[in-house]
């Protein structure tokens, strides 16, 4: 240690007065002390401010490289569509159908649609004919009140589709409930 009085040097590190100019020393030696202590605390936060300031050029670098990344990902993104637009198979062409039919394919038509007319009318006589050979018994029911074609057709049928049947005999169109003391005819057939 040195003292400050005199710049007499070798002062002994416990010694409280100077050996030549009789100065006291502890004060300067509490100066001393808080000065070592100040620096190892600036040298602290300088280690701690150089360490976090390399951790946040890392993050920025880390940053950095994601938001090229993920720019790099959405032009991929773009392009892909654009490129296969451009450069992707050939695009079909489509066909339109003529305007006008040709003669040969009018008279082809004007035969099918002729034919198909006779099969209808054919079919119209057989079911006619099925129609009358058909032993139709018939049975007048007053309905009751809760009464569901749903039930009418269990009842009369046995079978829990009938209710259409039933519906379509009496032209009742609104299947939710049926008025109380209406008169509807249930149909047997052979």
């Amino acid at each position: 240690m040195t003292c400050p009085v005199c710049n007499h040097e070798s002062i002994p590190s416990l010694a409280t007065v100077c050996p030549s100019c009789s100065s006291n020393l502890v004060g300067l030696k509490l100066l001393n002390t808080l000065e070592e202590q100040y620096v190892d605390l600036v040298k602290d936060k300088m280690e701690m401010a150089g360490s976090h300031f390399h951790e946040n050029k890392v993050y920025e670098q880390r940053l950095a490289r994601k938001k090229k990344w993920n720019l790099l990902l959405w032009m991929l993104l773009l392009a892909l569509p654009l490129g296969y637009y451009f450069c992707g198979p050939q695009k079909i062409k489509k066909e339109t159908a003529p305007t006008v039919l040709q003669n040969d394919s009018l008279e082809i038509y004007k035969n099918r649609v002729a034919e198909n007319e006779i099969e209808i009318m054919a079919l119209n006589r057989q079911l006619r004919a099925i129609e009358s050979t058909m032993d139709v018994r018939e049975i007048k029911y007053k309905v009751k009140e809760g009464d569901l074609l749903y039930d009418l057709g269990i009842l009369f049928y046995n079978d829990t589709a009938a209710w259409y049947q039933i519906a379509l005999d009496n032209k009742i169109y609104d299947v939710r409930g049926l008025p109380k003391g209406d008169t509807i005819s249930i149909k047997f057939r052979d």
